[in-house]
């Protein structure tokens, strides 16, 4: 009955008719107001609960436009941000957020709003057109430093804002954080840490650390029952556990993840459609790639305005599934697609998959300029990494593949064998080639482990 209520309550306290109908009762229509307000943020509640996203945010802006009181107010707008960031409108949620600061007074509220614009944007950052820059993330991280209280929620959210922006430098940040959410028994908050501790584990190269700290916070977020928060740990659990070699269990999580996000929003759609994309051309699974790519495209269509630039990279991945089962006027025409949407600022996200397309069609003179711009640098590009390392095969760059390819022979990892393949080809060494395919094969990477084969007597020449 909330949203009836609020209705009714809202129509009776309409500004335009307030003169006729409320004349010398001012009182009454404060009272009146009053209820609007409550059940119109009452009935967003509910909405939100039942991710009727829209309906909660045309809820909260009409008792906006009731209410006068600035500290409702800004509760309202911080509302307001919360339900935009559920269907991932970055600039929803960036307004809504700065509208409650501008009304916040109160130190540690304030601290809550700066950690949870840190946080949303440095764990969101796909979702604007253009990149947010980190300097704007860091600044929002020190505000709320500066504002927080020792062990509270409002510095370890802060602080998880700070290490998922820079994983590799940041791992004393999502220690301390991980710390704090212990002392206060908050599960959700302890969630968002092993988060950050998971990337910080990926990002200096220990995937098998990064790999424990995802399956305890899978396990950890079934209990807690937040769809959108299962549907993030999902995806990233599908995303980083084929670093391990663990395709089988990454298949499981993301189909998990897909039925999840099928009562979410179009935007957790669009991030289930891009697992299974990447997951299958990352095993060189490119009929299942092609087969995929309708939805992927209806996915990335019905997001045009929640932009996400997993949309891009899904679409190039698929681009490479064209390419690979030879039909390459598919291809160009998903990579037009791709150019014509102009997200900014992402091109390092882009470049794994472009530089697998150059690589792919043996463009030479592609792959030379690509190279000449992009080179991987942190351990958790993955992609990026086994994308170089193909590159530099096709390429003939011998010396700069004993230069770098031995640092990513890490044992056990999805990184290895593409390492040992590529040493192999440039030393000639069909023992090493070999070993390269048998680490694929025990992957289940069969397509990539015939191609290691067929390496053998170009490593020779």
């Amino acid at each position: 009955m909330a949203p009836i209520l609020a209705h009714h309550y809202a129509e009776a306290v309409r500004p335009e008719d307030l003169d006729l109908a409320w004349s010398g009762r001012e009182q009454e229509v404060g009272e009146l107001k009053a209820r609007a307000v409550a059940w119109l943020a009452r009935a967003a509640e509910l909405a939100i609960g039942r991710m009727e996203v829209d309906d909660a945010v045309a809820l909260l802006r009409r008792a906006l436009g009731l209410e006068t009181d600035p500290e409702r107010r800004a509760l309202l707008w911080r509302q307001v941000g919360r339900a935009s960031i559920l269907k991932y409108d970055g600039e929803a949620f960036w307004t809504a957020m700065q509208e409650s600061l501008a009304l916040t007074s109160d130190p540690l509220e304030r601290a809550d709003l700066y950690a949870e614009l840190a946080f949303q944007t440095a764990s969101r950052r796909g979702m604007w057109m253009r990149r947010p820059e980190s300097e704007l993330i860091e600044g929002w991280v020190n505000s709320a430093l500066e504002l927080a209280l020792p062990d509270s929620r409002e510095r370890a959210k802060a602080l998880i804002g700070k290490a998922l922006l820079d994983p590799p430098a940041s791992l004393a940040s999502a220690e301390e954080a991980a710390a704090i959410a212990k002392r206060l028994g908050d599960k959700s908050l302890q969630s968002l840490a092993w988060q950050a501790l998971g990337h910080a584990a990926v990002a200096r190269g220990d995937y098998d650390e990064g790999y424990s700290w995802s399956v305890r916070n899978v396990a950890l977020v079934e209990e807690m029952g937040d769809p959108d928060r299962l549907a993030y740990v999902y995806g990233d659990a599908a995303g980083t556990w084929p670093y391990v070699g663990k395709f089988k269990e990454a298949h499981g999580v993301a189909a998990q993840e897909s039925a999840v996000a099928a009562r979410l929003s179009p935007h957790h759609r669009l991030h289930a459609a891009s697992s299974a994309v990447l997951l299958d051309a990352m095993a060189g699974d490119w009929r299942s790639v092609t087969a995929y790519s309708g939805q992927a495209e209806s996915a990335f269509a019905d997001n045009v305005a929640t932009p996400c630039i997993l949309g891009p990279v899904m679409l190039l991945n698929c681009a490479l599934g064209w390419v690979q089962v030879g039909n390459d006027p598919q291809a160009r025409r998903l990579e037009q697609m791709v150019t014509d949407f102009g997200m900014k600022g992402f091109g390092r996200m882009l470049a794994p998959a472009e530089v697998a397309l150059a690589t792919a069609r043996g463009d030479v003179a592609t792959l030379e300029r690509m190279l000449g711009d992009f080179q991987p640098t942190d351990l958790d590009e993955v992609e990026g990494f086994t994308a170089w390392l193909d590159a530099l095969v096709a390429l003939d760059r011998r010396a700069e593949i004993e230069e770098g390819a031995p640092a990513l022979a890490i044992p056990g990892s999805y990184l290895e064998p593409f390492a040992l393949r590529a040493l192999g080809y440039a030393r000639g060494d069909d023992a090493l080639i070999e070993r390269a395919a048998t680490r694929f094969a025990e992957m289940g990477l069969d397509w990539h482990a015939d191609r290691t084969r067929q390496l053998r007597s170009r490593g020779r020449e």
